[in-house]
């Protein structure tokens, strides 16, 4: 796989989860420690994208502070530039509170990505997953300009630089299910989607 380093999206308010959903538990685990645990287990280099310094305590890995604007692009701008760094060729996108990621999400991903030259992004059930994506990192400027232009969605900047869905459907169940709100992580904890 082309020298990859992938990004955990954590930024997020959690309003409707009753606070800061990096710390919610599933179990006797945060969900944030659940999607480290995840990633490194793609062995990737990994970060967690923040609103700001400090907002997820207790973790052992890179904080990259949000870009100046707001909303989801936020984190995935300030991400490129984290990869863009490292000198990295792409970079791997996912949310915190997606526990159940298949194991072969980097695979397939980099697999429609190469193919189509394009940044590719999940869909499974009908459904896109624009927040499971891997992105060029060449993609950074074509995404800095959609920001410029008061884009702040994930989706808008995947249309923007043409990328390509890779397919988990037909799959059992859904891998993609995110979990917003306390009934979500009862649901997910026993086993209903």
């Amino acid at each position: 796989m082309p020298d990859t380093v992938a990004v955990i999206l954590a930024g997020g308010e959690g309003r409707r989860m009753g606070g800061n959903k990096p710390l919610q538990h599933l179990g006797a685990e945060r969900l944030i420690d659940i999607a480290i645990s995840q990633v490194r287990g793609w062995n990737i280099e990994v970060a967690v994208a923040v609103r700001y310094a400090g907002q997820v305590p207790g973790i052992d890995v890179p904080e990259i502070c949000d870009a100046e604007f707001e909303g989801p692009l936020a984190g995935l701008a300030a991400a490129l530039r984290w990869a863009g760094s490292l000198r990295a060729d792409y970079l791997l996108v996912v949310p915190c509170d997606t526990p159940g990621l298949p194991s072969d999400l980097p695979a397939r991903l980099m697999a429609a990505a190469v193919a189509a030259s394009a940044p590719s992004f999940a869909r499974s059930m009908g459904g896109d997953h624009p927040e499971c994506a891997i992105w060029p990192v060449t993609a950074a400027a074509q995404v800095e300009a959609f920001a410029a232009e008061g884009g702040r969605s994930l989706t808008g900047a995947l249309e923007r630089c043409g990328a390509i869905a890779a397919d988990w459907s037909g799959e059992t169940g859904d891998p993609f299910v995110n979990l917003n709100t306390q009934a979500d992580i009862q649901r997910f904890r026993s086993g209903r989607p």
